[in-house]
């Protein structure tokens, strides 16, 4: 089983992510955190096969966390879910698996989960 995190800052969105991808049975999300700082500490220690990530994050922003993770983990899955179209390009230059825009695309979503 693959094992991820979640990194957003709206609480209820979070819970939904994490509803949503745990329903697909082939995900196992470890954390579940509120802003990039959390995350940035978290993956210090702990290596996820998967990052789902808002680009808005508080502290540290989704598009600075994916920079970071790249330089030491440049095989992790990132999946951007943010309202913010205009860091598209950023994204495939940083190898993104997906972008997803809010609000949440669930069969989209699941896509990624059986790939």
């Amino acid at each position: 089983m693959l094992r991820g995190i979640i990194a957003e800052d709206n609480s209820l969105i979070r819970k939904t992510l994490e509803d949503v991808i745990l329903s697909f049975g082939s995900i196992d999300i470890i954390y579940s955190v509120g802003s990039g700082d959390e995350l940035w500490e978290i993956l210090e220690f702990f290596l996820p096969g998967i990052l789902f990530l808002d680009i808005g994050l508080p502290g540290r922003s989704g598009i600075e966390i994916t920079r970071h993770a790249r330089l030491y983990h440049p095989f992790i899955e990132i999946v951007f879910i943010t309202s913010h179209e205009k860091y598209l390009k950023e994204a495939v230059e940083l190898y993104a698996a997906d972008y997803i825009l809010k609000p949440l695309n669930v069969a989209r979503l699941k896509k990624l989960s059986k790939e």
